[in-house]
């Protein structure tokens, strides 16, 4: 393993450790481990996402909203409306999956440390009308 890689692993670990310890002062999550990034989970609906790539100085959460977030920490918006065919109890389903990319620990701030909350109420919200890990794609 390179040096620059092995700099950027442990900054991902530290941060990341940071991010959840953050998190677990309000709420109460599990974590599923995937090959290159972890899946948050409340009774088994993803609500956040956070992993990395190799060669990149950062490494991407993303988390749900209802509203787009308007934002420059966000680099990606992906708008779904096609759960459950689009209807929920006569009701139109959207949601939007957001991306913000962390370079520095200074970025798991409480602005982010909000959106997750918000993104974990939504899917608690609505959890008892999914399926498993049906949120997120």
């Amino acid at each position: 393993m390179n040096m620059e890689y092995q700099v950027n692993e442990s900054y991902f670990v530290a941060s990341i450790d940071k991010l959840f310890n953050k998190l677990l002062e309000q709420i109460t999550f599990e974590v599923k481990i995937q090959n290159a990034s972890f899946h948050l989970i409340t009774e088994n609906i993803i609500f956040s996402a956070c992993g990395f790539r190799r060669g990149k100085d950062y490494f991407f959460v993303e988390f749900y909203s209802e509203i787009s977030i308007k934002d420059k920490r966000i680099v990606r918006e992906v708008k779904r409306d096609n759960v459950n065919q689009g209807v929920y109890q006569g009701k139109k389903i959207e949601y939007i999956i957001n991306r913000v990319e962390i370079r520095s620990e200074n970025e798991i701030d409480e602005k982010l440390i909000e959106w997750i909350i918000k993104s974990y109420k939504l899917v608690e919200k609505r959890k008892g009308n999914k399926k498993k890990n049906e949120f997120f794609c």
